[in-house]
């Protein structure tokens, strides 16, 4: 080609990326604009929603205060900013419009719109009765034409009763739903708007500095060559002699640096079989230069790499491109190993390819360095995302009860504070602070952990005492939760006094108890123990929201706490799990979970076993009597227990049941029993229709009511129905224990008879 022509196509060449780029740049510009444009709907949205629920607090305030005070003031902000939200007065910025007005400027979907419609419903109905509060500070009523035309004396009471009445509420809690509802919608809406911009931007962007790179690369590739076509030709004849002469020193050069390059250099014809080798190829696979010689290079293929890879690579050679990559080969022992590669086609003077040459790099130890770097990188990040969450959880914790503490503090200083208020505000700040410290504790426990600060003290435990008392604390609890609490134990207080540290085991139990109440709203909870492999195994079993499988090994793990929905709404660090784990690997135990979705959890504790008398055998044929006691109440149960085994020493088996159905089933599977204790008032079957249900298959089995139904009618129906006694509540311990005995002496002598 001559220089001509090279001048006239690349101007042509430039003239047209030139025009190009002048139209992508345009493009970008009017993308900009669309990028704003959205973010300016996207704002005034927000900013329509958002007028719509400070106005209604607004509202709440002036009408409440109003009502509170009788001031007038604060009826004119009333209507004044009713005026501005209807479009009858101007806003701060002068402009006139109404909210329905502000709905109809911007093109929201049918059901964006349908939720701020309904927002606004919501918001005229709280306007409503707003009015009837405020008309009734005035001494006006509704005429039942809707207007409020009535006078008579002002109700104070009225216009309190309709602003702080569950209605009011509720229509309030609708508008903010409503609200809310609107963001979830038009939020990823006008977010994909941006993002489709953004993306749009980006691309013309790339292709721009693109243009731009090709612009500037080929005037400089076509001034060099250029110049360099017309240096060519006036020292052609001069440069021939002295590329002869030098040709002949560079292959002696480049032939010592095949022999001694760092890399190993490979030789092929155009089929891939070996037809040179330099020294570091040998050192590196293994083979010599006489073993590889003829040898295809698949040879090294190690199998790790997919087929597609190897034929995108030839396909690229073959078409005389020069190809870069690398590959995962094995040498002549089967150790593995990485190298980069590049493989440059060799051609005649024709153009056709007649070899392939390849130069390898070892890269195996760079390749480990950087698997090694990425995965520190992913713990790295990990850890980081990890405190980070629990440094923003922590000061949400922190400041919730601060805001307790330091509010309710303010509001002490108020002398016209009524007593009983000012002790309700006393109450709220020594719960808050005592959440913090909570929170606090926990924080120094797991600093303490991690340090290995904290050292296990066992002492003389009785299992049986120590779960009592938690039984006693969180009994209040559960019932405050409408939870009914059971306790089951299986050993004696002999046999359950074991050497641990109490105050990790009462720590950990009280921790999972907590949870399993707070995380329950229906159903009941059962905390107790049983012997398995010479270990002693503590449950706590709730019916409450259950764990999803993959979040059970995670929910042990610093830092961290699953169901994040439940956890905002039951606040903590995400620590309390993590405490209790590592406390129970201190004593040599093991912590675990089983749990299903909706289903509720059973929390596992596992420790040693260690009696402090060994000799005290577990053996229930030793047993005298075997009473049952029917009582759905935990507390009422427990009292009866002590009662028979710790004052009475009654050498007996006690079996529970918490309503009349379980209580037959228990008879009807266990005809050993000697006598039964029936509460009367029980779930599912009360304690007449059980014993009448026993009687039935058991004529003979003593039965005695427990109530708290104490009338002449009650007892007569009692002994009508098959009772054999009526102890009524709250029972006398010392009347009780006379009638035990009574009725245990009763029970030996139809034993002697039977034996005789």
């Amino acid at each position: 080609m001559n220089l001509k022509k090279l001048f006239t196509r690349t101007h042509v060449g430039l003239i047209i990326l030139l025009l190009t780029l002048s139209i992508l740049s345009l493009l970008t510009f009017q993308n900009r604009g669309n990028i704003k444009r959205t973010n300016e709907i996207r704002l005034n949205s927000y900013g329509i929603a958002s007028h719509l629920r400070k106005t209604s607090i607004d509202l709440t305030r002036y009408c409440r205060t109003y009502v509170l005070t009788g001031d007038s003031t604060w009826e004119d902000k009333y209507l004044k900013k009713l005026d501005v939200h209807y479009g009858n007065k101007p806003r701060p910025n002068g402009r006139i419009i109404s909210f329905q007005d502000s709905l109809k400027k911007f093109d929201f979907t049918k059901e964006e719109f349908f939720l701020l419609e309904k927002a606004s419903q919501n918001f005229n109905n709280l306007i409503a009765i707003e009015k009837v509060a405020m008309n009734a500070t005035k001494g006006l009523f509704n005429d039942g034409s809707g207007n409020f035309t009535g006078k008579g004396t002002p109700d104070i009471a009225k216009a309190h009763s309709v602003l702080f009445d569950d209605r009011y509420y509720e229509n309030k809690a609708l508008i903010m739903n409503s609200i809310e509802e609107f963001y979830q919608v038009f939020k990823p809406r006008i977010q994909k708007s941006v993002q489709m911009y953004d993306t749009y931007n980006y691309w013309l962007i790339g292709i721009i500095n693109a243009l731009i790179f090709s612009i500037i690369s080929i005037s400089t590739i076509s001034f060099f060559v250029i110049k360099n076509k017309i240096i060519l030709q006036l020292d052609e004849l001069k440069k021939t002699k002295i590329i002869a002469d030098e040709k002949a020193k560079e292959n002696r050069k480049l032939s010592v640096a095949v022999e001694q390059s760092a890399n190993s250099i490979v030789l092929t014809d155009i089929k891939g079989n070996i037809e040179y080798t330099n020294p570091k190829f040998s050192k590196l696979t293994g083979y010599t230069a006489s073993e590889i010689l003829g040898k295809n290079q698949r040879i090294l293929k190690s199998g790790t790499q997919p087929k597609a890879y190897y034929t995108k690579m030839w396909q690229t050679i073959k078409s005389g491109k020069t190809w870069k990559g690398e590959f995962h080969n094995k040498d002549i022992r089967g150790n593995l190993f990485w190298e980069q590669v590049t493989i440059t086609a060799i051609k005649d003077d024709e153009g056709k390819i007649i070899n392939y040459l390849g130069i390898k790099e070892d890269v195996t130890n760079r390749k480990r360095g950087e698997e090694e770097l990425l995965k520190a990188k992913e713990k790295a990040e990990e850890s980081n995302r990890l405190k980070t969450e629990f440094l923003n959880n922590m000061s949400h914790e922190i400041r919730t009860p601060m805001n307790g503490i330091l509010g309710f503090s303010k509001m002490l200083l108020d002398s016209d504070v009524s007593e009983e208020k000012r002790t309700n505000f006393v109450n709220i700040i020594q719960n808050s602070g005592n959440q913090l410290l909570q929170i606090i504790d926990d924080i120094l426990e797991i600093s303490r952990l991690e340090t290995n600060q904290v050292k296990v003290k066992e002492e003389e435990v009785c299992l049986n005492d120590t779960l009592l008392e938690l039984f006693s604390i969180f009994d209040i609890k559960a019932k405050e939760n409408k939870t009914p609490l059971y306790l089951k134990k299986s050993l004696s207080d002999k046999q359950s006094t074991i050497f641990t540290d109490k105050k990790k085991l009462n720590k950990v139990l009280s921790n999972l108890l907590e949870n399993a109440i707070k995380f329950t709203d229906r159903g009941s909870i059962e905390f107790g123990y049983f012997l398995k492999n010479n270990r002693v195994e503590l449950y706590i079993k709730d019916t409450g929201a259950g764990i999803d499988l993959e979040d059970q090994m995670l929910i042990f793990d610093r830092f961290s706490q699953t169901e994040k929905d439940l956890s905002k709404k039951a606040g903590g660090l995400g620590l309390g799990l993590s405490i209790a784990k590592e406390n129970i690997e201190l004593l040599g135990g093991e912590i675990s979970v089983v749990s299903e979705k909706e289903k509720g959890a059973t929390f596992f504790v596992s420790i040693p076993y260690n009696p402090i008398f060994k000799d005290d055998e577990n053996d229930d044929s030793k047993y005298e009597y075997t009473i049952l006691i029917a009582e759905d109440e935990e507390v009422n149960y427990l009292f009866l227990e002590i009662i028979l085994i710790e004052e009475m020493k009654l050498n007996c088996n006690i079996l529970h049941a918490k309503d009349g159905e379980e209580a037959v089933e228990i008879c009807k599977n266990n005809p050993e029993i000697d006598i039964v204790f029936m509460d009367i008032k029980m779930p599912k079957m009360n304690g007449f229709d059980a014993t009448e249900q026993i009687k039935k298959t058991l004529p003979k089995l003593p039965i005695v009511a427990l109530t708290a139904y104490s009338t002449s009618e009650d007892k007569e129906k009692a002994i009508h129905v098959g009772f054999m006694d009526f102890i009524s509540k709250p029972i006398n311990n010392e009347a009780l224990k006379s009638k035990i005995k009574l009725y245990l002496r009763q029970l030996k002598e139809i034993k002697s008879l039977k034996t005789l």
